[in-house]
């Protein structure tokens, strides 16, 4: 699925979770999120990359071993001044 900018309005979500299940991320949102991606030091995912509707689980699954390190969520924010 790929979210339009133009199309949709995108806001900060007011609800995300974000669960770790074994090596793997799993994330959910209450709003349309674009350009989902993970960060974690020495760590890769199969797919790093997705846009994210309503309601709808992505998981995103490590290459290797999480153990316990962090995991940063990050997406696009539109700046204020978009219309």
């Amino acid at each position: 699925l790929t979210l339009n900018p133009q199309n949709v309005k995108l806001q900060h979500p007011t609800d995300l979770r974000v669960d770790r299940v074994d090596d793997s991320i799993r994330i959910q949102t209450d709003r349309p999120l674009k350009g989902v991606t993970l960060e974690a030091n020495d760590v890769e995912f199969e797919e790093n990359l997705a846009d994210i509707v309503p309601e709808e689980t992505v998981t995103f699954k490590a290459k290797e071993s999480l153990g316990d390190q962090k995991v940063d969520v990050r997406f696009y924010k539109p700046d204020r001044h978009d219309k």
